[in-house]
């Protein structure tokens, strides 16, 4: 008995002179035929991954490609076997006219796609291809950023715009205000997603709960009246088990207002970022000394935040939360302690288990995402690295 399992894999880096493809489409042919019958003089053991010929769009391209953009149609196949200027396959059975086949490039796509190799080759699933990319392309939506400005806000923004879609930012600064609504029902105008990654601009109990129920409860307000079918908002992992806080507090009662609101919704919870590891020392220090206590924490890049919140936006609303979080855990002091050293900040970390986080107590895994979870791909060594890791230097 034989199974053919679709499975997730990792998503692939592509490395210099390669570009990352998303398959729309994808054709199972004689090819893999020969291949599972043993016919074939390609030796292949399974699991195999299936369907020689395949078609999708340019997701992310690295340096020495040269003529593609983000967001082209490329069509080619996935067997490094076939990489020959006509189907050998097609023509030793006689089911094509050697002077009929034409040139499709670019060709090779495994995990990622080459521009350097060709083949002559058609086969119905270029055609349903090209079909799906259209519907796709007629699907551009208007998605409405609420901190469009901002850390996350502005990365989204740009990967959102990269993909084609309208992505609209909007904050203060482009004179829309979710508190006192000004601004709200122009922008959203046509609009078919809105994420919201705003902050409160003060963590005071009272301040911070104002904020997250009046912006909250006008946003909503206004994407019902404007026809919204997806609220997406950015909360924090654990935040249910972190009630103790004033700034936690608030959150559970945004999102309380979502999962009742009309609107379908979809609540990312996100691990803290790697950029806000100074500013959690800085909100630590008493004076003396950066106290933290030693749970389990797994942190994550801003930029993978903005992608993973990204995807979401463009997806169906899963009318409840995901969890995102970064590829490694740490202790929550001893990383703190290593971004310190890295930007030479003399402060000394003491781990102290009865430390607070934002006001509150933490378990062991309070901040630790589930096994479910959605997990970047930058590693905190890999960050330092980046300009995002560098502190801007005095003008």
């Amino acid at each position: 008995m034989e199974i053919i399992v679709i499975e997730d894999v990792p998503r692939p880096i592509p490395t210099t002179g390669e570009l990352l493809v998303r398959v729309v489409a994808a054709g199972v042919g004689p090819w893999d035929a020969l291949i599972r019958e043993g016919k074939s003089k390609v030796s292949a053991q399974p699991p195999l991954t299936l369907g020689a010929d395949l078609s999708g769009i340019v997701e992310e391209l690295e340096i020495g490609i040269i003529g593609f953009n983000r967001g082209v149609e490329v069509y080619g196949v996935t067997n490094p076997a076939v990489l020959w200027r006509e189907c050998r396959v097609c023509h030793g059975l006689g089911w094509h006219d050697r002077s009929q086949t034409k040139t499709i490039e670019p060709i090779w796509i495994g995990a990622v796609l080459n521009k350097d190799s060709r083949i002559l080759h058609t086969s119905h699933a270029l055609n349903e291809g090209r079909q799906k990319i259209s519907r796709m392309k007629e699907t551009i939506m208007k998605i409405v950023v609420i901190g469009g400005s901002g850390l996350i806000g502005s990365k989204l923004v740009n990967k959102l715009r990269e993909h084609g879609h309208e992505a609209v930012a909007a904050s203060p600064n482009s004179g829309v205000n979710t508190l006192t609504g000004e601004g709200l029902a122009e922008v959203l105008k046509g609009a078919s997603v809105v994420v919201d990654v705003s902050n409160s601009p003060s963590w005071e109990d009272a301040a911070v709960l104002k904020f997250f129920e009046t912006s909250t409860r006008n946003l909503l307000t206004y994407e019902a009246a404007a026809g919204v079918g997806h609220h997406v908002a950015l909360s924090v992992v654990g935040t249910q088990q972190l009630a103790e806080s004033g700034y936690f507090r608030a959150k559970i009662a945004q999102e309380k207002l979502i999962k009742e609101s009309s609107i379908p919704y979809s609540i990312v919870h996100a691990t803290q970022f790697f950029e806000f590891l100074k500013g959690l020392a800085d909100i630590s220090f008493d004076g003396e000394k950066v106290r933290l206590p030693p749970v389990l924490f797994q942190p994550m890049a801003a930029d993978d935040v903005a992608s993973a919140v990204g995807r979401i936006a463009v997806g169906q609303p899963v009318n409840g939360i995901v969890e995102i979080g970064g590829p490694e855990q740490f202790r929550l002091d001893e990383l703190v302690r290593r971004r310190l050293d890295s930007l030479k900040d003399p402060r000394e970390v003491i781990a102290d288990p009865n430390a607070r986080y934002a006001g509150a107590k933490l378990s062991e895994k309070t901040l630790v995402p589930g096994n479910n979870a959605r997990l970047g791909e930058t590693r905190f060594e890999t960050w330092l690295t980046q300009p995002a890791a560098q502190v801007p230097k005095a003008a």
